[in-house]
């Protein structure tokens, strides 16, 4: 493994017109630094048309449902502004995220999380919309779904923290 700094990222890109860039990651909106040094601003400064990013955590179910709606659009023959706001519009509409252990449904109002990061042009990806008839043709035979889902590590990394942050208060009382 090897990290790779967002300007090094945005040098390769360059050399390929690049209409979108979709980084699902936490917090790959922010930066420590100025705002124009995040990932998603380097790779706009260096000519990707229009970056998709996350301004803070978020739960897996919340990138699901935005992902939904968001390529949804796109695929629909939408522009990269208008499917943004559909994700948007879909996280804001149903705010349902899961049940938690003992303390029941889980609501969130996270809908701004998602963030676009976009020069004038606003492009739109899908401009030919093929058949129906066209797709079952091109994709052929499909494996059956996987009998298991993707499932994130919030709840365990938030009672982590919690776990810590009690182990730092009672050493700074203590000590």
């Amino acid at each position: 493994m090897r990290l790779v700094y967002a300007k090094e990222l945005a040098e390769v890109m360059r050399e390929h017109p690049i209409p979108l860039v979709f980084l699902e990651a936490c917090q790959s909106a922010q930066t420590e630094e100025n705002p124009s040094a995040s990932v998603a601003a380097s790779l706009l400064g260096q000519g990707v048309t229009a970056v998709v990013a996350m301004s803070h955590s978020a739960l897996v179910e919340t990138e699901h449902r935005f992902i939904r709606a968001f390529y949804g659009e796109l695929a629909g023959g939408a522009r990269v502004g208008a499917a943004m706001l559909a994700g948007q519009r879909a996280l804001q509409i149903g705010t349902y995220r899961g049940r938690v252990m003992g303390a029941g449904d889980l609501h969130l109002q996270d809908w701004f999380v998602p963030v676009i990061y976009q020069e004038a042009q606003d492009p739109r990806l899908v401009t030919r919309l093929p058949s129906k008839q066209a797709c079952r043709l091109n994709l052929g035979r499909l494996p059956s779904p996987p009998p298991h889902t993707f499932i994130g590590r919030g709840r365990e990394l938030l009672k982590l923290e919690r776990l810590l942050m009690k182990k730092v208060q009672a050493e700074l009382r203590s000590g």
